[in-house]
């Protein structure tokens, strides 16, 4: 048979060595077919080396055969395979290694195949664009933890070797580019590629403030105290506000939360390259859940807000009317719907663009973002600022004592009512206050938009001080109605 092994034929060499010299070589030889190629049957083989064949050792386990491969062949495969060489001193060792090493590049290989497998894998169908409509593509991936998002035309291609596509969906909208221009048609769709494991889903932590029982909502007061510590360039608290306001389930959460990052980063500081685009991908991608680490980075980007040195943007943006609230109409505005591959400005603007039109921003904060974004197509603006990820337990949880007290100011419940709850709180810390004129010029409310509502660390403003008793009064209303928010006993 083609594979059987002949124990008695002798080579010419066998009949010159002795009898022991005959059975090592013969020994030998037939190691070597045991070692190489397995025979097509499945009978029993014989080893000859072995003490006893009742108690047979197992077979050693296969190499490779290595009489045509030279030394310098084996350590450069070893030296591919990522294993050492300098230690290699004689063949038997370097065939030892050398084996190791085909050992290590075929499950190389098959791990390029699965994953090559995986990024094949069908996730839930997407439906095909709209007849007529602009097609995009906004891409996230996590490359070792990183997070970038990028746009293309088109719909997204096959993710890159090494990742895998986690997360698909689309978004149907109509961007503007301009706030009288009308919308243009578009199918966006987004994809999530990782090239490791999607990590833990992200769990709301217990809520700290009460959304009702006191005078000001909990959410709207975290809003506020995450605008001012923007404004004031204080990460920590900003990073701790931003998480608060995170745990209300209906008026907080993270759709809300992203929404106002987004209008405080050009209003208050100014989109970050590299971080504003990975937002925009959250806020608009609502069907995904998020991770642990994407709340990480998305706290960390909060952070990072604040910290910058630049800003407020809207001072920087030339024919932006606030007072009108007709938000750059005498601006030049995009012509055309901006590509991915013009400008790094024109990528801002079309992270700005798709923002507004992913919903949840109203005419105000959308007009803001319009006309930032048709600034950053004309103008390179890209300030520095610290960056890292945030994760929850690195936090801690907010104190009322590093509240910022503006940020109760003259808006905050203001909504709906006549006037804020602050001026009615104030009024049960001194009765005398209800003897004070409300509106008009020297009124509580011009007062207080003027001594609380715009002091800001970037841009240097100490109005004078005409009340120093209304001051005392205030503080002392903006104390009670944080501790009012806060819940008897929160889980710090």
């Amino acid at each position: 048979m083609e594979n059987q092994i002949d124990l008695t034929r002798e080579s010419d060499d066998d009949e010159r060595q002795s009898t022991v010299e005959s059975d090592a070589a013969l020994a030998r030889r037939l190691s070597a077919e045991l070692n190489g190629e397995a025979p097509k049957n499945n009978k029993r083989t014989i080893d000859l080396t072995a003490d006893s064949q009742e108690d047979a050792a197992p077979p050693p386990a296969q190499r490779a055969r290595t009489d045509a491969v030279s030394i310098k062949e084996m350590k450069e495969t070893i030296k591919r395979a990522g294993l050492p060489t300098k230690d290699l001193i004689d063949k038997p060792g370097t065939e030892t290694r050398y084996a190791e090493a085909l050992a290590r590049l075929a499950e190389r290989a098959e791990r390029d195949a699965a994953a090559v497998g995986a990024r094949r894998v069908t996730l839930a169908p997407v439906p095909a664009a709209a007849p007529g409509s602009r097609v995009l593509s906004f891409v996230l991936r996590n490359s070792g933890g990183r997070l970038t998002a990028s746009w293309a035309d088109g719909e997204p291609m096959a993710p890159q070797r090494g990742f895998t596509r986690q997360w698909q969906d689309r978004r149907v909208v109509k961007l503007k580019t301009h706030l009288k221009a009308p919308g243009t048609a578009a199918t966006v769709y987004l994809a999530y590629d990782a090239d490791g494991a999607r990590g833990e889903q992200w769990q709301r932590s217990p809520m700290a403030y009460r959304q009702s029982g006191c005078q000001a909502n909990g959410a709207t007061l975290m809003k506020s105290q995450f605008q001012k510590a923007v404004r004031r360039r204080l990460p920590d608290v900003a990073a701790k506000a931003f998480r608060e306001l995170l745990t209300f389930p209906k008026s907080g959460g993270l759709f809300v939360a992203l929404r106002r990052l987004l209008i405080v980063s050009c209003e208050d500081s100014a989109p970050l390259d590299g971080i504003n685009s990975v937002l925009v991908w959250f806020f608009a991608a609502q069907g995904y859940a998020p991770t642990e680490a994407d709340v990480a980075f998305i706290l960390g980007a909060a952070a990072a807000v604040a910290d910058c040195p630049r800003g407020p943007t809207k001072k920087d943006i030339p024919g932006f009317d606030w007072k009108k609230k007709e938000a750059g109409e005498k601006k030049e505005y995009l012509a055309e719907l901006p590509l991915a591959d013009v400008s790094r400005g024109s990528r801002r603007a079309l992270d700005l663009l798709f923002a507004v039109a992913s919903g949840g921003i109203d005419k105000w904060d959308g007009d803001l973002l319009l006309a930032a974004a048709s600034w950053f197509t004309a103008h390179e603006y890209a300030p520095a600022a610290h960056f890292a990820p945030r994760p929850q337990a690195s936090l801690g949880r907010l104190r009322p004592e590093e509240c910022i007290l503006a940020a109760v100011d003259g808006e905050v419940g203001a909504y709906g009512k006549k006037r804020a709850p602050i001026f009615d709180v104030m009024e049960q810390v001194d009765p005398a206050m209800k003897r004070v004129k409300f509106d008009g010029e020297g009124g509580l409310q011009k007062w207080m938009g003027i001594t609380r509502q715009f002091v800001r660390a970037r841009q240097s403003y100490t109005p004078k001080d005409d009340h120093p008793e209304w001051t005392r009064v205030a503080d002392e209303a903006a104390r009670r109605l944080i501790a009012a928010a806060v819940v008897s006993n929160p889980p710090w």
